[in-house]
């Protein structure tokens, strides 16, 4: 019998035994992701004065390519907090960004991401964390938009115009975004560059080459998300001739680029950048970004009973509903 209470006694069956468990005395890493874009809260939980905190805006749209070929969209701003103080009880206030649309005739431009905030009314410790919205990539013959990192230059003569990043640290945490890169006109060779992202440069289009988005930035603590861990690639640019040209997405969710096709979205919850696309094809918009929290909790006991799994089980003396834990985890 290992469990007495009010009457009722859970006994185990069979040949358990008590197994000492080497790691039960330790804590285990929790994450909460906070993933729905617009306002939303976190509760401290009992017991937790620091955490670590993955801010990811949200990533730029793509630019629409006109007549020739369009910039992609940058992966949007990141800030990592590796110790941030917060007070249990206390509800921190949360914004997680949106994507940003899309270049078309009517806009051509591809749209910023939007803003991505821990700690909006600086409850409790009272810093606020703010990740800015990528930025959108370049029409024909246009600047790619500043941001979180910046948008790629669509195709063009001159000057070279991607757009420049714009994070920096925030909150107490690390910013991280590079610029975009420049598209380019050559003859028949109507190239646009890559979209920025939290750990590269977007690349220049070359000849007969889109520029490739810049890569993300890898975090080890959260590698169940994001893309295995990254976080924020700049989009693919595009390509005024074969698909084979357009610009690659970078790791992080950047969108791939295209010349007769849709473009790559960036990929949800990743921040990272819309790809473009040559005058037949269509533009993408970037990937929303996200909010993610990751503190120690204690691990419950100093023993564990084991099972071998043959034979053994728990039985509760009694039918009281007191026990009837439901269909929910419990420990």
């Amino acid at each position: 019998t290992f469990l007495s209470s009010a009457g009722h006694a859970i006994t185990a069956n069979g040949d358990v035994a008590n197994a000492r468990g080497a790691e039960l005395d330790s804590t285990y890493t929790k994450v909460d992701a906070i993933t729905a874009t617009g306002a939303g809260t976190w509760t401290c939980p009992t017991g937790v004065t620091s955490v670590e905190i993955l801010t990811v805006a949200g990533g730029g749209g793509g630019g629409d390519p006109g007549d020739k070929a369009g910039g992609a969209g940058g992966g949007g701003g990141v800030v990592h907090n590796s110790s941030y103080t917060v007070v249990p009880s206390v509800v921190y206030d949360i914004t997680v960004g949106a994507g940003g649309a899309f270049g078309t005739g009517g806009s051509p431009g591809g749209a910023n991401g939007s803003d991505s905030v821990f700690n909006v009314n600086a409850e409790g410790s009272g810093a606020t964390v703010t990740a800015i919205g990528g930025g959108g990539g370049g029409e024909k013959g246009e600047a790619g938009s500043d941001g979180g990192s910046g948008g790629g230059e669509g195709s063009a003569q001159s000057p070279d115009t991607p757009g420049e990043a714009t994070q920096g640290d925030s909150g107490g945490g690390t910013g991280y975004g590079n610029d975009g890169g420049n598209g380019l006109y050559s003859g028949g060779g109507n190239m646009g560059g890559g979209g920025g992202g939290a750990g590269g440069v977007g690349a220049d289009a070359a000849s007969n080459d889109a520029g490739d988005g810049g890569a993300g930035r890898y975090f080890g603590t959260f590698a169940s998300y994001g893309v295995s861990g990254y976080f924020a690639g700049g989009g693919g640019g595009g390509a005024m001739s074969n698909n084979s040209y357009a610009g690659a997405g970078g790791s992080g969710g950047g969108g791939a680029g295209t010349y007769e096709d849709t473009a790559g979205t960036g990929t949800a919850n990743t921040g990272g950048g819309g790809g473009s696309c040559g005058d037949v094809g269509t533009a993408a918009a970037g990937g929303t970004g996200v909010v993610l929290i990751a503190y120690e909790q204690e691990k419950p006991g100093t023993s564990s009973i084991a099972f071998d799994g043959t034979g053994d089980y728990l039985q509760d003396g009694t039918d009281a509903p007191a026990f009837e834990f439901g269909s929910g985890e419990f420990t």
